[in-house]
């Protein structure tokens, strides 16, 4: 049949590296045969040709093509966020797939994942500071058993104080929990010294300074 045969020579001339007539073959079966229940693959197919080629905006556009159909793909999703953060160097546009990932697909395997690199992002962006804290926070609260539970929560205490925000009260109920979810903790020394500074000098509570160092 004339939809498998051209398939087939796509594929053959994606898998020479003879890109600029794989992508025209592909093109063509798109055109001619949009409707057969292999259009998915090609129009995937077709995407990697311009990955290939450099073309990194063509590809995102096939790949969003091939998600109006398939809109539950969140490697896809996640890949194409991947190329606006490290090779267009575009992290607005990053921030906005990660974030339809966590919309769309809410049960993704990689959420983890996804969540340290968009607080990353935030962290990184100038002005969106409190956006990481935010995450930091749900990550201690959704993965408490994972080690990134406990540096995400340090992490958000430290956002709210020295890391921009100089909200300290934050900082505070941050570290309480923190101190809460990890007696064992190697820092408990720091983190209580630290609660003691920020009582003493930001918050002008001697009394509650002295009992924090008293626990340091």
């Amino acid at each position: 049949r004339l939809p498998d045969a051209k398939a087939k020579l796509g594929d053959s001339l994606l898998g020479l590296g003879m890109l600029m007539q794989a992508t025209t073959t592909y093109e063509e079966w798109l055109r001619d045969f949009s409707i057969n229940k292999q259009s998915g693959a090609i129009r995937l197919n077709y995407a990697r040709c311009f990955e290939a080629m450099g073309e990194w905006h063509k590809a995102i556009a096939q790949f969003k093509e091939y998600l109006k159909k398939n809109p539950k793909s969140p490697d896809l999703r996640l890949h194409i966020a991947e190329v606006y953060r490290d090779i267009l160097k575009s992290p607005k546009d990053a921030v906005r797939e990660y974030n339809d990932i966590l919309r769309k697909v809410p049960d993704f395997s990689k959420k983890l994942e996804l969540k340290l690199q968009l607080a990353g992002l935030h962290r990184r962006q100038g002005g969106q500071i409190a956006q990481a804290r935010e995450i930091y926070t749900e990550i201690a609260k959704e993965f408490p058993k994972s080690p990134e539970a406990q540096r995400s929560l340090k992490l958000a205490a430290w956002l709210s104080e020295d890391g921009g925000l100089k909200d300290y009260n934050a900082a505070m109920q941050a570290y309480r929990d923190y101190v809460k979810a990890y007696p064992q903790s190697d820092d408990q020394y720091q983190i209580y010294l630290r609660m003691g500074k920020i009582s003493r000098d930001r918050l002008n509570q001697p009394t509650n300074a002295s009992d924090w160092f008293d626990k340091a």
